[in-house]
């Protein structure tokens, strides 16, 4: 789903809705049309919506309907004949009588009724939201908030990234992070067992399985879903999954120098898809979103999979739509410890950044070598903990890729993608609150592995109980610079091994 609409001062996508159809909607059938032009039907219901959304899309204005849900759910129960409605409003998830054999252990019982709209640039979109919003027929109606990657926007300067460290991993020893967690030390601990059976989620850009640091230590890779229409291949163009997912369990039994936090079964989905989008800031050039139906699907699938842990890399100051926030609502529910980046725009406004600021979920800022909050990362009394964030060496895909495009104007201030700005590749040292987020996830997976069945409120508390403080909290045990503290793994695990 590819929005070239995206302005920096936003936080929603200017080309899209998301709704849902209420109980019953589906009942409607022709009458739902009374409202359009040129079609007669019955006076006894009337439905401003699906006359706004016929007359939308006879005027060429609607580009796209994606239901959310599976292709099951969209076609149970009597068929309706929507008269009036095109192809493709008439695909609109319709949320018809209960079926008892749905719930919210399938993702059918979660996202029926849930469809996203995007309509042409040229549309009024605050005027279609306002005659959906004003019809009873729909339960959603909502603008979709903007996420991306949490890395910091400094890593492009004059369409080049910054100087990257050469991709020559450290010697294991030599990894700081975890030296200054404590990870030797935790895995010394007497009856310390890893993580092995414990299910991480880690939703990012994807991942590289055959990496030689990952290769069979991934449990599963869903990178696409073939009723959604996406373009999303398997691969990692941007890397920053295949990071991610080293920092949690890079395999530390070989010579290849980076280490991961633990064993456990982790499960990668793809929340991207490999089409960039134009970003204006601090120069034009062409990033990657995340992609609203990728990143939905996965967040019901995580709930339908009963995930331990959710590492969530990404983020964005544009609040939850009601979708989204009842998918954490039920991922928390489950006792899912779900992890987040606070962000990376503190010297550019320090906004609260979604998903970290939703309830209930563990919130992670950067530290630095000299266990100072690294300088751009976000702050606010929503914050758990801190982490390292600077300087992570973890893995990168063998093969080619590109966080950025170049940007090539074409006239009236439009631009088009250019060459593609290669990434490191094998290994590399990166920033970002990204970075320090799967530290905490990885910690969270051996809480749960050493001190039993925990639920993700117990352990936010433990994570936060057992943090380091850090020289700059001046003794207090709360900032909203650093939370609790900095993540420390060995008095983690040792509160409840001797216990």
């Amino acid at each position: 789903m590819n929005s070239m609409q995206f302005n920096p001062n936003k936080t929603h996508f200017d080309d899209l809705l998301i709704i849902k159809t209420k109980l019953g909607s589906a009942n409607l059938g022709p009458a739902a049309l009374t409202s359009s032009p040129g079609i007669s039907l019955s006076p006894s219901i009337r439905s401003t919506g699906y006359a706004a959304l016929a007359r939308y899309e006879r005027a060429g204005l609607i580009k796209t309907v994606s239901p959310l849900s599976s292709g099951r759910a969209r076609r149970r129960g009597p068929e309706v004949p929507m008269l009036g409605l095109g192809p493709l409003t008439s695909s609109i998830a319709l949320e018809s009588e209960p079926d008892p054999n749905l719930d919210a252990s399938s993702v059918d019982g979660l996202l029926t009724g849930v469809s996203i709209v995007q309509v042409d640039e040229s549309a009024d979109l605050a005027a279609l939201q306002n005659e959906l919003a004003h019809d009873d027929s729909f339960e959603v109606v909502a603008r979709v908030p903007i996420r991306y990657l949490q890395m910091p926007k400094k890593t492009l300067k004059n369409n080049q990234p910054a100087s990257a460290i050469a991709a020559i991993p450290p010697n294991s020893g030599d990894m700081w992070n975890l030296d200054r967690v404590r990870w030797q030390q935790a895995r010394q601990l007497s009856d310390f067992r890893d993580a092995d059976s414990v299910k991480v989620a880690v939703l990012d850009s994807g991942i590289q399985e055959n990496h030689p640091d990952l290769i069979g230590r991934i449990a599963s890779y869903a990178w696409n879903y073939s009723d959604l229409n996406v373009q999303s291949g398997p691969g990692d163009v941007i890397g920053h999954g295949t990071h991610v997912a080293g920092t949690i369990m890079a395999n530390f039994d070989n010579n290849y120098g980076i280490k991961g936090i633990c064993n456990c079964e982790l499960h990668a989905y793809k929340i991207f898809d490999d089409t960039p989008d134009f970003f204006p800031f601090p120069v034009p050039h062409f990033t990657y979103f995340v992609n609203p139906l990728l990143y939905r699907r996965a967040l019901a699938e995580c709930v339908i999979n009963k995930m331990n842990v959710v590492n969530l890399s990404i983020g964005g100051p544009g609040q939850p739509d009601p979708i989204e926030s009842q998918l954490f609502g039920a991922l928390m529910q489950n006792g899912t410890s779900v992890v987040a980046a606070m962000g990376n725009e503190f010297q550019d406004g320090n906004p609260i950044s979604y998903p970290a600021a939703i309830p209930g979920v563990i919130a992670v800022g950067a530290t630095n070598i000299n266990d100072s909050k690294a300088s751009f990362s976000n702050t606010g009394n929503h914050i758990a903990l801190s982490a390292p964030g600077t300087g992570i060496w973890s893995t990168l895909p063998t093969y080619p890729g590109h966080s950025f495009r170049q940007a090539i104007a074409v006239g009236n201030g439009d631009f088009v993608p250019g060459s593609p700005i290669p990434r490191e590749t094998e290994y590399a040292a990166w920033d970002g609150t990204s970075m320090a987020t799967p530290h905490v996830a990885a910690a969270a997976a051996l809480l749960i592995s050493n001190g039993g069945s925990f639920n993700g409120q117990e352990v936010k508390a433990k994570l936060q109980a057992t943090a380091r403080k850090l020289p700059d909290m001046n003794d207090q045990d709360f900032t909203s610079y650093h939370g609790s503290g900095c993540l420390e793994l060995e008095k983690l695990l040792g509160s409840v091994l001797a216990s």
